[in-house]
């Protein structure tokens, strides 16, 4: 198979997502794959196509896993469907059925939990699997401070859980903090045993007084802290366009009126309390909240 060579100027195509663009371009061109649907994987990108009918969406899967095989075929790439896996998400208390999907002739495997990036989806929209996970994950290196508690100074306790405990109880944290409040309350006392094995305190102290001890902050202080901080990023253009474009106005541009509320956002509107205390509406109204200067 001949394959023509590919041009890359070192001088545009500065880092590896750039170069990933370059060669899904590239690979899509030389494999008559529509240029509108790329097929190649990119864990960066969010989905764009929103169907309604499963039935619709099913067929229109169905057709792009048609097309990667015949693009596995002619590159001679061979995928496992055993180790591909589907998941329908629906917060409906009876989700409607989704045709299965077929690859390569075989049948994917439906799933109610996946790990991606490190993050566990479940099917029912909740963070209940995940957060157990971060759990079970603390607990033996908790464990293992506290066998050193008697060997360690203070400050390589703190220094060992600032390390490699509670980065664990933070990662993706804006993308979970609207998980229920029991599950953010075992967190939060990981944090607890965590601030009495540092200082040696008693199951008896005070959670507020041991956190004061410490000079720490609770876990969701610093969760609201990684909203605005992530927020901050996408009002001033850091962050990429999907998370950019949806940003609501703010006032400033929707009316002329100098009003004190002018960088403020309007409200996201909810129609549950469970999208009220998703990333978006929760750290509109943590961004309104700040004071103005």
């Amino acid at each position: 198979m001949n394959i023509p060579p590919i041009n890359l100027n070192s001088s545009i195509i500065e880092d590896d997502k750039q170069k990933t663009e370059a060669f899904n371009d590239y690979f899509a061109s030389q494999s008559n794959i529509d240029d509108s649907n790329k097929l190649l994987p990119r864990d960066d990108t969010p989905p764009d196509r929103r169907l309604n009918n499963p039935l619709v969406s099913s067929i229109s899967l169905n057709n792009n896993l048609c097309k990667i095989n015949s693009w596995a075929d002619k590159w001679l790439v061979n995928f496992n469907p055993s180790k591909t896996e589907s998941i329908v998400f629906s917060r409906k208390s009876e989700p409607d059925y989704h045709p299965p999907l077929n690859m390569n002739g075989v049948i994917i495997k439906r799933v109610q939990t996946h790990k991606h990036l490190g993050l566990t989806f479940s099917s029912d929209g909740t963070w209940n699997h995940h957060i157990e996970k971060i759990i079970s994950k603390t607990l033996p290196r908790l464990n293992l401070l506290r066998r050193l508690k008697f060997r360690l100074d203070r400050r390589s306790l703190e220094n060992m859980y600032f390390s490699c405990v509670r980065p664990l109880l933070e990662y993706v944290d804006v993308v979970w903090d609207n998980c229920p409040e029991y599950l953010k309350a075992k967190l939060e006392h990981v944090n607890y045993d965590a601030a009495r094995i540092v200082t040696g305190a008693t199951k008896l102290t005070s959670l507020r007084l041991l956190l004061a001890e410490c000079g720490w902050e609770t876990l969701q202080q610093r969760r609201d802290k990684h909203k605005l901080l992530l927020f901050h990023n996408m009002v001033n253009g850091k962050t990429p366009c999907y998370l950019n474009d949806i940003l609501p106005d703010q006032f400033r541009n929707i009316h002329q009126y100098r009003t004190r509320s002018a960088n403020n956002f309007p409200s996201v509107p909810c129609r549950t309390t469970y999208h009220m205390k998703s990333f978006l509406p929760s750290t509109v109204r943590l961004w309104n909240s700040l004071p103005q200067i």
